[in-house]
């Protein structure tokens, strides 16, 4: 009786792990809010100095899950102006989970800056939040079998 139920177990355990068998691409697409640098010169001092703002527009996310590698990718205007500088701005997806009703995860643009992500699989609304970064959008899925034009 113990060994059966210590296989119901293990066997529950196996299928509902964080494997996710079909490949799955999104491109959300919404509004970001993100910090921009500018300089400004001070003829008065004869300095010049860094001036931080906050900066909102549209955008568009892709996040890409499959079984060998989880991303996701941001525009230039979501990116702190310290990250680290990688490919595409592709992000490796870490904490993933993916449940019937959503997918969450977060990600490392630098050493302070860790964004999390959630995406609700019903409506496809996507919200992410970082240290001095936002977006909020509508996510559609992409068929990576069929052209679109």
């Amino acid at each position: 009786m113990m060994k059966r139920f210590l296989m119901i177990l293990v066997l529950g355990l196996l299928w509902s792990s964080n494997v996710f068998a079909e490949s799955l691409q999104l491109i959300c697409s919404g509004i970001g809010t993100g910090v921009s640098t500018s300089s400004v010169y001070d003829p008065t001092t004869g300095k010049t100095i860094g001036i931080n703002s906050r900066k909102s527009t549209k955008a568009s996310v892709t996040v890409s899950i499959d079984e060998k590698e989880n991303w996701i990718q941001l525009p230039n205007i979501l990116l702190p102006p310290v990250k680290k500088k990688k490919p595409g701005n592709k992000y490796d997806l870490y904490n993933l989970e993916i449940t019937d009703k959503e997918i969450s995860g977060k990600f490392k643009i630098n050493i302070i800056n860790k964004p999390s992500m959630t995406i609700d699989r019903y409506t496809g609304v996507m919200a992410m939040k970082g240290f001095g970064t936002t977006f909020d959008g509508q996510c559609e899925k992409v068929d990576l079998t069929e052209k679109k034009f």
